[in-house]
């Protein structure tokens, strides 16, 4: 628990006058019915009887109505009284336990506050044997050399603050030129956009001016060679035309047919072989063959040895 001292001198007196309240308080006797005079024995616990001693009455001589009454009526005032009596020795139990209570805190705190009085004044102690020992170690000299030292650090801290000052000046009047600068090329950008486009427009305009232009210029220029031209010369150009596809079409269909005869005299023999029963039928199939068997076959009997 860590209590400063003025905490500590502000609660010791506190806890001494409750500790001498509690010892000096007497305990006062708790009066029952029917005379009984409950007393409470020093070093009792509370709320609890020690000794009980009943107060005999003495016997009022004859009888009557009015001897009732009276003795009704001091009954009921008895009873009252009593009542009286014991509510308040009820509080007064009760706040000799929560006083006690306190005090058992209180001394709690006092020990605590000793404790912690006692680590501050070593504390103190050996601060101020290190201040001494410090003061006793640095003389004159030193501590004059350390003021000095210390006013040339206040002066650089000094000049480096203006120097700080200037640069924030200079950072923040940089800051808002580059704003000013970003700014304005965005705007060069959106002008540029906008230009480029415009060319682009005015471009396409003239290409395609130019395209309708030509466009005119070759209908008009094929019409007056259609005009101009007789029929003997157009038929000419188709049937050049025609026998130059035609040509074109044999020599790709020639090396198509060298290229297979290459690869079925070099490279596979057995093509036709493979290929043909995947694409032709069965009945297209035998037909060739018998067709092309005899020319294939070759006799050989005379020429096997016997």
């Amino acid at each position: 628990m860590d209590c400063t001292a003025d905490e500590l001198v502000f609660l010791l007196p506190s806890a001494l006058v409750i500790s001498r309240r509690l010892k000096m308080k007497k305990p006062e006797p708790l009066i029952l019915r029917g005379g009984v005079v409950l007393c409470h024995q020093r070093g009792a616990a509370p709320g609890c009887t020690a000794t009980a001693t009943r107060c005999p009455r003495a016997a009022s001589p004859g009888s009557g109505r009015l001897e009732s009454e009276t003795t009704q009526m001091g009954d009921l005032v008895e009873d009252e009284e009593w009542e009286k009596e014991n509510c308040t020795m009820m509080e007064r139990e009760r706040a000799l336990q929560e006083l006690e209570e306190e005090t058992a805190r209180l001394e709690k705190k006092n020990e605590t506050l000793v404790h912690s009085i006692t680590e501050l004044q070593r504390k103190l102690t050996r601060k101020s044997q290190k201040i001494t020992n410090c003061e006793q170690s640095t003389p004159d000299g030193a501590s004059e050399e350390i003021k000095v030292k210390l006013q040339q650090l206040e002066a650089s801290c000094a000049r480096q603050e203006k120097e700080l000052l200037k640069v924030m000046k200079d950072y923040a009047f940089v800051t808002q030129l580059c704003e000013d600068q970003a700014f304005c090329i965005k705007k060069y950008q959106e002008t540029l956009r906008k230009t480029e486009e415009d060319l682009e427009a005015r471009f396409l305009e003239r290409e395609t001016s130019k395209l309708v232009s030509m466009n005119s210029v070759e209908k008009e220029h094929t019409s007056q060679n259609n005009e101009g031209m007789p029929t003997h010369k157009t038929a000419v150009l188709f049937s050049k035309k025609i026998f130059c596809c035609l040509f074109f079409i044999t020599l790709f269909f020639i090396r198509l047919l060298s290229y297979m005869f290459f690869h079925v005299r070099f490279i596979n023999p057995d093509l036709l072989i493979n290929v043909l029963p995947r694409v032709l039928s069965r009945s297209i199939l035998w037909k060739l063959r018998c067709i092309f068997f005899p020319s294939l076959t070759l006799e050989t009997e005379d020429m096997l040895p016997h």
